[in-house]
């Protein structure tokens, strides 16, 4: 309990600046100078980070130990954020993204994350195990609407102390680096059962199943199409397209994604809820057809009213496949397994993540500026009928 308990706190704190980091990454970048092409770099190489950290947990995290490299980790954030927020170069820029993993994506889903998911399971037994992913979104989307919130900040600084608009975001960017070095310090608070000695022998120093094998290859081959889907309209992008098709300022934008990410809380339960009548799998099909159909009508919205309505009820849908798909994947293979599991599907959505920030960019500057919507939902769409049909035979424990 101890471990969840910490486990939660982080997830809190490090995803309250990544929630901040969506509303306020691209437009700052914008206001000093940078386009939307360039905005597209920045957030593609803060993808990239994340990608090679999920690698070096996939590969190193057991046999380093896990308090130890959730750790450094943090510390990598808080050094590399801070480097962005310094401002300088493109390239000075675009490095500390890399090394900070701030990607503006709104959604905490990085190497830290991943360590953290292998974890979770066993501080709980299966009949309870969706509920405590659902309980670490709650934490995890709770901070990203404060953080989104705290994305308004700007233009109070600028009202109330007299500040130009760069330092206005400097200032406010700085809760990402300093709630990454406060998490770092509570990662060392963890207990020993938090640690998984590694198996000798297989690939990637994992022992693992010719079964499991066959399943968290496709499985992170699937989850590579979501995330590439995903990866055209991260936050920061979203903020990017709200500004630009509807003139709206990081204030009203922050109110916009602090809503939404607090509707995507709401819906965790409701998924854990639902899962046990119609399956986990079930769940993370079905809750995705409506929001993707959302997705395509709302560049279509002739008011800035109407496409906020349209976002949120998308929102609240649309991560309800969130707790009920990590529950899944490391209920369909076995303990010493997860690490595997986990490690495989994050990093292959890592990698997808970076094909689409800078391509989106692309298209928003010089094709038309909702060409990306249309394209993540189709993506997606097809990704969940690939899930249904490659894995509607294989049923966890709990609903067998």
């Amino acid at each position: 309990m101890r471990d969840r308990t910490i486990i939660y706190c982080t997830a809190f704190l490090r995803s309250m600046g990544i929630g901040m980091a969506s509303v306020l990454l691209a437009l700052y970048l914008v206001k000093t100078g940078h386009g939307a092409f360039q905005v597209g770099l920045v957030v593609a190489s803060g993808l990239a980070g994340m990608a090679a950290a999920m690698l070096f947990v996939g590969l190193f995290a057991d046999r380093l130990g896990r308090r130890a490299v959730l750790s450094g980790l943090s510390l990598l954030a808080f050094a590399g954020s801070s480097l962005v927020i310094a401002g300088g170069s493109l390239p000075a820029i675009a490095l500390g993204a890399f090394l900070g993993m701030l990607s503006g994506s709104g959604m905490d889903r990085g190497a830290i994350y991943t360590l953290e998911q292998a974890i979770l399971p066993s501080t709980a037994p299966d009949e309870k195990r969706t509920i405590v992913y659902a309980g670490h979104g709650i934490a995890l989307d709770t901070a990203h609407a404060l953080g989104a919130l705290l994305g308004g900040a700007p233009p109070l600084l600028r009202a109330w102390a007299g500040m130009d608009e760069a330092l206005s975001f400097r200032w406010v960017l700085a809760v990402y680096p300093a709630m990454n070095l406060l998490s770092a310090f509570l990662f060392l608070r963890l207990s020993p059962a938090v640690e998984e000695a590694p198996a000798p022998g297989g690939a990637w120093g994992w022992r693992v199943s010719p079964r499991s094998r066959r399943i968290i290859f496709r499985l992170a081959a699937l989850s590579g199409l979501d995330s590439v889907g995903g990866a055209f309209m991260p936050g920061a992008l979203f903020a990017y397209w709200f500004f630009r098709r509807f003139g709206v300022e990081e204030g009203a934008i922050g109110v916009l994604f602090a809503a939404s990410h607090v509707l995507s809380a709401s819906s965790y339960m409701a998924a854990a809820w639902i899962s046990r009548r119609i399956g986990l799998l079930n769940t993370m099909v079905f809750s995705q057809l409506p929001s993707n159909l959302l997705l395509v009508l709302l560049p279509l919205a002739p008011s800035f009213q109407v496409a906020v309505a349209a976002y949120l009820l998308r929102e609240f849908i649309s991560q309800m496949d969130v707790p009920t798909r990590h529950s899944y994947m490391v209920a369909i293979v076995g303990p010493r397994e997860r690490s595997a599991m986990t490690g495989m599907t994050n990093l292959a959505r890592g990698v997808a993540r970076m094909t689409g920030p800078s391509l989106s960019g692309y298209l928003m500057a010089f094709v038309s500026l909702s060409v990306p919507l249309y394209l993540s939902a189709g993506i997606r769409m097809a990704y969940n009928y690939l899930l249904w049909r490659e894995f509607r035979a294989i049923k966890p424990p709990e609903e067998r």
